[in-house]
Order: structure tokens, then C-alpha cells, then sequence
């Protein structure tokens, strides 16, 4: 059965707490299915699709110690960028080498954890829901003095059990935060923040 958008952001209301922006921001990813055009052209959603979608849990933390033992970067994607889930890997990795963090200490920081690691996961989210994701293998962003970006490859093993997932954080604070997993508890904020980022 087709919804409106606007019964759709209800639903994801009554099931997730979201209000009508962030729900629209949300579906406007197409993670509930490309809508249809109704009547005076206005956007139609699967029902079932948007139910799902309003279901999806959080991920587990045993899940998480046992999967990301290294910890992971949290994009959140900000209003004005346009993001959609059926976007190939790579289109993926190229929207998120631009995000990354701005002061030194923090990129050494990545600099030694990509180290230890190997590679480090990413995933972006939007109004809460995980969207995209990635793995980090390089944080340098300048060679010969030309930005770059981050060395990003598609994202390993560990994303499947994140692509469903939801990933809430507080209201405001950094687009680009840390997830350290001495800190895994999911109450949506761990440890070592990244403070300082530009997306």
C-alpha cells in the first residue's frame, strides 16, 4: 500500500520518535524506497518499507566489541548534503573523503589508529539511521600540498551488521565523531570525541 509522505513521516513518528523534518530528511535518502508521484505530483512511500524502516534497531554491543574492536568514525551528514542509499560503494567512499577532521591533534590521532588497525570503519548517518559507510586506510589528506581527501575503500565484513542499523547521538555537537569501544555501551555517545570537523 502507497502512503503520502506526509502519513509516512506520522509512522516514523509513532515508531521513532522523529519529527516531520528529520523523518523527511530521512526519506528523502530513498532508504525506504524510491517514492512514487501521486496526485499533483505528491510523493508516495511504501508502507511496509517505511514500517521496516521505523523498526530497525540498534546495533548490538557484543556485536560491536566483537566486530570493531578499534572503535569507528560517525559521519553525520548535515541538511545540505545530498546523500542516497542506492548509491554504488564507491559514489559512497567519493561523498565521504571530504568529511574529516580539521585540527592536527585529531588527525594524528586517526593517523596512529589507522596504524594499529589497519583500517578504520565509517559509517554516516542521517537523522539517526545509518545510510552509508566505508572503511579509512589512509587519513593523510594532502600529497604535494593537493587535498585530497581521505584514502577511502569500500566498507569491510563489519558493515552488514550496521547497514540496517539505527545510530542515534545527542542533539548538535561534532558532524564528525569518534566511537571509542572502551566505551561501547549504545547510549548513542561513547568516549574520545572528534570534535572538530568539516563536511
Amino acid at each position: 500500500m502507497r502512503i503520502s509522505e506526509r502519513e509516512a513521516t506520522d509512522r516514523l513518528n509513532a515508531l521513532t520518535g522523529l519529527t516531520r523534518t528529520p523523518a523527511r530528511r530521512l526519506l528523502g535518502t530513498n532508504i525506504a524506497g524510491s517514492p512514487t508521484r501521486g496526485p499533483g505530483g505528491q510523493r508516495l512511500y511504501d508502507m511496509a518499507a517505511v514500517d521496516d524502516l521505523g523498526r530497525r534497531g540498534l546495533p548490538d554491543d557484543a556485536w560491536l566489541a566483537e566486530w570493531l574492536r578499534f572503535g569507528l568514525l560517525h559521519v553525520r551528514l548535515a541538511p545540505s548534503v545530498e546523500w542516497d542509499v542506492g548509491w554504488s560503494a564507491e559514489e559512497t567512499c567519493d561523498r565521504l573523503r571530504g568529511c574529516r577532521p580539521t585540527g592536527i591533534v585529531r588527525l594524528i590521532q586517526l593517523v596512529g589508529l589507522v596504524r594499529d588497525a589497519g583500517r578504520l570503519p565509517i559509517i554516516a548517518t542521517v537523522s539517526g539511521f545509518v545510510v552509508g559507510g566505508a572503511d579509512l586506510v589512509d587519513p593523510v589528506i594532502e600529497v604535494d600540498g593537493a587535498d585530497r581527501g581521505l584514502a577511502l575503500t569500500t566498507p569491510g565484513a563489519w558493515y552488514s551488521g550496521l547497514a540496517a542499523a539505527r545510530w542515534p547521538s545527542p542533539r548538535g555537537g561534532a558532524p564528525l565523531r569518534w566511537h571509542d569501544p572502551a566505551g561501547w555501551r549504545f547510549a548513542g555517545v561513547a568516549r574520545g570525541d572528534m570534535d572538530h570537523a568539516r563536511c
